[in-house]
């Protein structure tokens, strides 16, 4: 569900804007399970077009960082949500 879609859900108008939030969880399993520790979590909060819906990832390797140190070179997941929307009634 994007900013619009909740917006109209509770009998607004339309979204002006989105509080949108990703969170990227990194553990110390290497095999694509997440079944590892976590490590480390990377949150970056920022405001977004209504349009954008969050998407969810599954856990995977990190191939991109397998030359870095940890807590980065594990497996991880992202996850991304909207923590608020700014409404208007016209």
């Amino acid at each position: 569900m994007n900013g619009n879609e909740i917006c109209i859900e509770m009998s607004y108008n339309r979204c002006f804007l989105e509080g949108y939030s990703i969170d990227v969880f990194h553990y110390d399993s290497t095999d694509s399970s997440c079944s590892g520790k976590k490590q480390y979590i990377d949150n970056t909060d920022t405001l977004i077009s209504c349009e954008y819906t969050p998407r969810q990832f599954n856990c995977r390797d990190n191939l991109i960082n397998q030359d870095m140190n940890e807590p980065i070179q594990g497996d991880k997941e992202q996850k991304e949500y909207i923590y608020s929307v700014i409404c208007c009634k016209k």
